[in-house]
């Protein structure tokens, strides 16, 4: 597949990905919204996307936490309303897949003060939760991904945070989707 946007990484905190965690089991990493999450969106420039009139879902493998695998994937039915493509249970023009995965990972943080007699800075290491969402857009009629938006960073657990950065992530990815909002 082509890469048709220059420059297509963005980045965003994906409180998003604390639904491929089990709830609870984050570390925070960062509060701030350049805390370090990538999108990258990939599309075939040949593909035709005001042919797409209908889409369905396509079983992908779903984020642990339900609750916010329930979000991601109503924002995801959302933006795709919002352009005008219309669900439907099977055989739309388009099938939508989403992978979600996520793993521990150890994190190094800068404290801000340097130990006498130590030439480096003094660091506090964590275990943070790093997840990553892929979603694929398919032409039914050939089987070929004409849409690819990943997205991957570190998520911050904190629960009153989950659907904005949800929100916000999903946005990223459609704001580089070839259809304008309807």
């Amino acid at each position: 597949m082509k890469r048709a946007l220059a420059g297509s990484t963005a980045r965003l905190v994906l409180l998003g990905l604390v639904l491929l965690a089990a709830p609870g089991a984050l570390k925070a990493a960062a509060a701030t919204p350049a805390a370090g999450t990538d999108v990258k969106v990939d599309y075939d420039p040949h593909a035709d996307f005001t042919r797409f009139k209908t889409w369905s879902w396509r079983k992908g493998t779903p984020a642990p936490n339900p609750a916010a695998d329930q979000r991601l994937r109503e924002d995801i039915e959302t933006r795709l309303a919002a352009r005008g493509l219309k669900r439907v249970d099977q055989g739309g023009d388009l099938e939508v897949v989403y992978h979600a995965a996520g793993e521990n990972r150890i994190g190094v943080e800068k404290l801000g003060y340097k130990e006498p007699d130590f030439e480096t800075e003094a660091k506090r290491v964590t275990y943070v939760r790093v997840g990553t969402v892929l979603m694929d857009m398919i032409e039914a009629s050939s089987g070929r991904v004409v849409w690819r938006g990943q997205a991957q960073g570190i998520a911050n657990p904190a629960y009153k945070d989950v659907v904005s950065k949800i929100d916000a992530a999903v946005d990223k990815l459609f704001e580089q989707f070839p259809v304008a909002k309807r």
